[in-house]
């Protein structure tokens, strides 16, 4: 996950093509405006984002926000996923219940 703080409203749609832009793919958009208040806006990203990343940064400038801030905030592993390594009826017994 990335998290924005900009000066001024921006909206979802040019906030994707920037990131995109930057090297970031996008999966979802989250933004919270107030009048008279920084935009936040939450993406959550394909990949991991690390604090030696370039790509925040890139963002900024592609959307022109000197007083901006963009910070990785972290994010969750992906599901593992199995597989049938033995055979179906090692999984499910050999009358098909476990």
């Amino acid at each position: 996950f990335v998290l924005l703080r900009l000066p001024s409203a921006v909206s979802r749609a040019r906030l994707g093509e920037k990131a995109d832009d930057s090297g970031l793919t996008v999966r979802a958009i989250w933004s919270a405006d107030q009048p008279g208040s920084d935009s936040l806006h939450l993406l959550e990203v394909t990949d991991y984002v690390s604090r030696e990343d370039d790509r925040p940064g890139l963002l900024l400038e592609k959307l022109e926000a000197r007083e901006g801030l963009c910070v990785s905030i972290g994010g969750y592993p992906r599901p593992p996923v199995y597989g049938d390594k033995v055979g179906k009826n090692a999984i499910t017994g050999q009358n098909g219940s476990f």
